[in-house]
C-alpha cells in the first residue's frame, strides 16, 4: 500500500477498485490479512534467509506482509510457494484444525512438523531440506485499516479473480483466506453469524472447510434462478484432477512430482483435489445463503467421455464418485457432533458429477440438523445421490430435487419431535 508518507493516525481516505472501500490510519499494529489491514510502503523492509523445509520455522523478524512471502524450494523458476497457497484448510495431515501454515503476525510456519515444505522440498526441489524464505515486514505499527467491518469478508477484498471461461483462474486460495479471517471473526467477537460474501461468479478447484458460525452468502445480482446471489463453480476440466492418469505413478496414485501445473500441486494440500466444501473439526454450526454451487458439468465431461485417461487404483471412476465424497456441494464424513446445525437458506446446487449434497457419518445415527430456512434446489448429480443421507430434527421444506441423478435420494430421517 503507497502513498502514506503523508498520512497521519487518524486520516480517513478513500480507495477505488475491486478492493476499494473506505480505511483508516491507526498506530494497531494489527495483522496483515489481505483484506481489511494493510502495511504502507514507507513502514515495512524486505528480508530473505534459509531456513529448514519443515514447516515449524520461526523467521527473524515478526508481522509479515500479507502476500510478500515467498518460499523457494528448488532452483527453478517455478519452485516457489507463495503465502497465498498456505492459508491451509487440510485437517487429516496437519493434526489441527484447517488453520493456516503461516502465522504472519508472529512471522512463523505452522505445520507441527508437517506442513507440504518438506514434500515440496524433497519431490519438486532440490530435495537439501532448506527453503529460501523472502518476505516484507513492517518496520512500524502505523496501519491501513478497512472500516465498519463487522460481521462479514468480502472475497472481492481479497482481490480474487472473477470467472473467466477465456482464462480460467482458481478464487480458491482467496476463499479459503476469507473463510479463515471469518471464522476468527466469530471467535472473537459475539457476532450470531459471521460471513464470506461471494460478489458473483468465481471458479473453485480444491475442498474449502467450513468453521463454527460461519455462513457462505451470495452478494450479487441475482441469478437466472432467481434464487441466489452469488456462485462458485468448479474450473473447467478440473473435475477429479487426482484421477489423470498424466499425473499418477505406477501404483495408481496422483504424485505431484508428475503435475504439470505447479500451483495445482501446491494447492493440493491445501485442500487436496476434493471439490468442493467439507466441515472443519467439530464446529458449532455453519450455512450457506443465497449461493449457487456447479460442478461445471458440461466443461468437466472428461471423466465419463475419456475414461481411459481416468483411472484409481482401487475402484471404477463411477464407484469412486460413489464412495469418495468428490465433486460435491458438500460432504461430511467426520468430525462432527451430532444434530450439528447446518443451515440452508436459498441455495441452489446443479451439474455436480457426484452427489449434491452428502452425508456418511461413520457412526450410525449421528447426523447433523439441517435446516432450510429458505429455498433448495439441487438439479442434477450425475453419478450419485442428489442429496444423500439428509438428517434433521425439524422439518425440512422448500426442497427441489431434479435431473439426472444416479441414485435418486434417500429417505429422510426426521428425529427429535412427533409425528
Amino acid at each position: 500500500m503507497s502513498d502514506g508518507a503523508n498520512l497521519s493516525v487518524g486520516d480517513t481516505i478513500e480507495v477505488g477498485g475491486q478492493r476499494g472501500g473506505s480505511f483508516t490510519v491507526t498506530d494497531s499494529g494489527c495483522e496483515t490479512d489481505g483484506a481489511t489491514c494493510f502495511i504502507f510502503d514507507e513502514d515495512r523492509a524486505q528480508a530473505s534467509e534459509t531456513v529448514a523445509a519443515n514447516g515449524d520455522a520461526t523467521l527473524s523478524n515478526s508481522d509479515l506482509v500479507w502476500g510478500t512471502v515467498e518460499c523457494r524450494y528448488g532452483p527453478d523458476p517455478e519452485d516457489v510457494v507463495k503465502d497465498l497457497r498456505l492459508a491451509g484448510h487440510h485437517v487429516r495431515y496437519t493434526g489441527g484444525n484447517g488453520e493456516p501454515w503461516i502465522d504472519h503476525a508472529a512471522g512463523q510456519f505452522n505445520g507441527g512438523g508437517w506442513a507440504p515444505f518438506s514434500d515440496f522440498d524433497s519431490k519438486l526441489g532440490n530435495g537439501d531440506g532448506t527453503m529460501d524464505v523472502s518476505y516484507e515486514h513492517a518496520t512500524s505499527a502505523r496501519r491501513l485499516e478497512r472500516k465498519n467491518v463487522t460481521e462479514a469478508i468480502n472475497l472481492a477484498w481479497y482481490g480474487a479473480p472473477k470467472a473467466d471461461p477465456n482464462s480460467p483462474a482458481s478464487a480458491g486460495p482467496y476463499l479459503s483466506w476469507a473463510l479463515t479471517r471469518a471464522a476468527e471473526l466469530y471467535q472473537n467477537n459475539n457476532f450470531d453469524w459471521t460471513y464470506v460474501d461471494v460478489p458473483g461468479e468465481y471458479y473453485v478447484r480444491n475442498r474449502q472447510l467450513m468453521f463454527s458460525g460461519v455462513r457462505v452468502r451470495g452478494t450479487g445480482d441475482l441469478n437466472a434462478d432467481g434464487l441466489t446471489r452469488g456462485t462458485l463453480k468448479l474450473m473447467p476440466g478440473e473435475a477429479l484432477y487426482t484421477l489423470k492418469k498424466d499425473f499418477q505413478n505406477a501404483d495408481g496414485w496422483y504424485r505431484m512430482e508428475n503435475d504439470t501445473n505447479r500451483k495445482r500441486a501446491h494447492m493440493h494440500y491445501g485442500g487436496r483435489g476434493a471439490f468442493l466444501f467439507s466441515n472443519s473439526k467439530f464446529p458449532e454450526k455453519f450455512g450457506f445463503e443465497q449461493l449457487l454451487v456447479s460442478g461445471n458439468l458440461p466443461n468437466n465431461r472428461g471423466p465419463f467421455d475419456n475414461q481411459s485417461n481416468y483411472s484409481h487404483p482401487n475402484n471404477s471412476i463411477e464407484r469412486y464418485l460413489q464412495d469418495s465424497g468428490d465433486w460435491m456441494m458438500f460432504y461430511s464424513k467426520n468430525d462432527y457432533n451430532d444434530q450439528t446445525p447446518l443451515v440452508l437458506d436459498d441455495v441452489h446446487v446443479k451439474n455436480v458429477g457426484g452427489s449434491g449434497i452428502g452425508f456418511a457419518g461413520l457412526n450410525e445415527g449421528i447426523g447433523y440438523d439441517t435446516q432450510t430456512s429458505g429455498k433448495v434446489l439441487i438439479d442434477t448429480a450425475y453419478r450419485n445421490h442428489l442429496w444423500y443421507g439428509l438428517t434433521t430434527q425439524g422439518w425440512i421444506e422448500n426442497v427441489t430435487l431434479k435431473g439426472t441423478y444416479w441414485g435418486g435420494q434417500s429417505g429422510f430421517r426426521v428425529s427429535g419431535r412427533s409425528q
